[in-house]
């Protein structure tokens, strides 16, 4: 034990590197190494996080679809947050999901402002392009249903958005005191709420693209990642590149 406890010391203080990278990377490892051997990394100094931790509904509705959970639970990772879906039963036959970002009140704003700006872009990217993807998946499979196609054109245009933000956040070191300060901040929410609530976290992990992903994803290459966070009122215009 005392090995281990030498190692993330180590990688600690590696976090506190001028590279970027090399200090999220160490930090990284040194969350992993903890948690494998439940070890308090707070206790060993080095990742101190004073901001209050909070949590707040942003977004209420009778069901989510799988690429908007991951629009959401992606973008909170990227900003230190964490979304979890809390299930309200109105009736046996109907239940209301609610969005729950935990966090600091400024990335709660950041990650709500700029998911619910992107959400409209690709809703608005699918009904733009409807008629022709329906046209050219006719022909690939005409047996697919306008609701497979759209769920999947929106699961691409929604990695390919998602692709664009974490090139845009990862290469500007002095987004929001760069990439180690946002896993110091998912590091402290993760304790938050591990003390505080049983999480139930969901992410899209579905498997390769068929043909109307691809689609999608090429689409979702036009969406402006940048304008949300140039708009007033914005949270915090630097904290994306």
């Amino acid at each position: 034990m005392e090995n281990v406890t030498d190692k993330i010391k180590k990688l600690l203080a590696l976090s506190h590197s001028d590279n970027e990278n090399e200090a999220a990377q160490a930090l990284a490892a040194a969350i992993r190494i903890a948690r494998q051997h439940d070890i308090d990394l707070e206790k060993l100094k080095g990742i101190e996080f004073m901001e209050e931790i909070d949590r707040d509904n942003v977004f209420v509705r009778s069901r989510f679809e799988a690429w908007e959970t991951s629009l959401f639970c992606e973008l909170a990772d990227y900003f230190g947050c964490r979304v979890l879906i809390e299930t309200r039963y109105v009736n046996r036959k109907h239940a209301n999901e609610t969005f729950i970002v935990f966090g600091t009140e400024r990335d709660r704003q950041t990650v709500d402002h700029l998911a619910t700006y992107l959400r409209r872009c690709l809703l608005q990217l699918w009904k733009k392009n409807k008629s022709a993807v329906l046209m050219r998946m006719r022909f690939l499979s005409p047996h697919t249903t306008e609701y497979a196609v759209r769920r999947d054109y929106l699961r691409g245009a929604t990695a390919s958005v998602l692709r664009k933000a974490k090139e845009i956040f990862d290469r500007d070191p002095e987004a929001s005191s760069g990439n180690a300060l946002m896993v110091k901040k998912g590091y402290a929410v993760d304790r938050y709420i591990q003390e505080n609530i049983k999480p139930r976290e969901t992410h899209d992990r579905t498997g390769a693209m068929c043909a109307s992903a691809l689609f999608g994803a090429a689409d979702g290459k036009d969406i402006d990642i940048r304008r949300p966070l140039d708009e007033q009122p914005a949270p915090d215009v630097a904290r994306i590149g």
